[in-house]
């Protein structure tokens, strides 16, 4: 009996994101290695100069409202044959080039996107799509209203790694931080973990504060800060104050600084440490760090904007948020200082230890890899159903 021929995908998106197995790429890759052969691109490798340019200015008209220009593309790209394009990069407009011209050889799916100044366009953009992907409820329930067809969407949610399920609680990384530094933590001092990038918008400096002043009323409370700044800042003046005063309270005993990047696993091994995680980013939608923290069934306290509340409702502890995003330099969200201060302070006394069956349903690897199979056969009846189940779970 002949062998039947594994279907042949294309997977284009950033690969060396320097997130390793964490990073989405990754993730479909592995997942979809029993399934299919698989061959990834790197976005900004595999395009030559002027069509990286071609993008850029198309990116730009369509934030100007300039869509028509679709109609005038071809197919930009030449690509060897394949049987299914996946495109997981950011970005409308290279959603649409991919959806316009690699659509003509082989189905397209390409990871949806609504945040644009105009988002009525987003039907138009990605209408050549087989199907488009959602990371979140939101994302999901946006895409609706802007009059996407239902039977064209799939939510991929995020997943923990599987390792999360193996680690037991320590306090290995956090003693071995402190002693680097000359510190001790106390046996009976809750540990706050803060891990991002150093960059405007993930309001580290909120975070820095809340402790400061927490401590100043006699908790017993450590932050572990653990991220570094970026080689190019759109925020120099802002990052060169947060360097300021991260190294001004790096003398204290209550802070923790941890510039150093950690491979995987044992970045997620080191948050085993935390007590719990405080993820006061309003520059972002879903995190891989808050995720990670649910699988390992750390409490978790983060913004209630974004996709925050769809994603993670009854599973973490909100804090309330500036009703308009900061315009300058770049729109993020900012938190209620106040409404922070207060939260935290009720966590370290009564943390909200998240549901481990609402976790697994959520974000476990299965969940994820019972859905990729759709990727192939786009059953329109299955796809109706999983809408169903998600409505249920997430409260859509």
């Amino acid at each position: 009996m002949l062998k039947t021929m594994e279907p042949r995908v294309h997977l284009f998106g950033h690969v060396k994101t320097g997130m390793g197995e964490r990073s989405l790429t990754w993730k479909f890759a592995s997942s979809l290695a029993p399934l299919a052969e698989v061959e990834t691109f790197d976005i900004l490798e595999w395009m030559n100069e002027e069509e990286y340019t071609s993008l850029a200015e198309l990116n730009y008209s369509l934030a100007e409202g300039g869509h028509a220009l679709l109609e005038e593309i071809g197919a930009p790209f030449s690509l060897p044959k394949a049987d299914l394009n996946l495109v997981l990069s950011w970005g409308t407009s290279l959603a649409a080039l991919f959806g316009k011209g690699i659509q003509k050889s082989a189905p397209t799916i390409a990871k949806l996107y609504v945040h644009h100044p105009d988002e009525r366009i987003f039907p138009k953009l990605y209408e050549p799509a087989a199907l488009c992907l959602t990371e979140s409820p939101l994302a999901f329930s946006r895409a609706l209203s802007h009059g996407f067809l239902p039977e064209k969407l799939l939510y991929i949610p995020h997943t923990y790694p599987q390792v999360c399920e193996t680690l037991v609680p320590n306090r290995t990384y956090v003693d071995r931080l402190a002693a680097s530094q000359g510190k001790q933590v106390s046996k009976d001092a809750v540990v706050v973990g803060c891990v991002g990038r150093l960059v405007y918008g993930k309001n580290t400096e909120f975070a820095i504060e809340t402790v400061r002043r927490l401590v100043e009323r006699e908790k017993k409370v450590v932050l572990v800060v653990k991220g570094d700044f970026p080689e190019e800042s759109l925020a120099p003046k802002y990052e060169e104050d947060l360097k300021e005063m991260l190294t001004t309270y790096s003398q204290e005993a209550w802070l923790l600084w941890d510039q150093d990047s950690s491979p995987f696993p044992e970045v997620v091994e080191e948050y085993m440490s935390f007590d719990l995680l405080l993820h006061p980013s309003g520059a972002e939608g879903g995190s891989h760090v808050v995720v990670e923290a649910l699988g390992l069934g750390k409490p978790v306290l983060l913004l209630d904007c974004s996709t925050n509340p769809s994603l993670f409702s009854g599973l973490a502890t909100f804090v309330k948020t500036e009703k308009e995003p900061i315009a300058a330099p770049l729109p993020f969200y900012r938190p209620d200082l106040e409404d922070l201060i207060d939260k935290l302070e009720k966590a370290l006394e009564d943390p909200k230890i998240p549901n481990k069956r609402q976790v697994e349903e959520r974000f476990h690897p299965e969940v994820a890899a019972s859905r990729l199979p759709l990727l192939f056969s786009r059953d329109k009846e299955r796809l109706l159903s999983l809408q169903k189940h998600d409505e249920k779970l997430y409260g859509m």
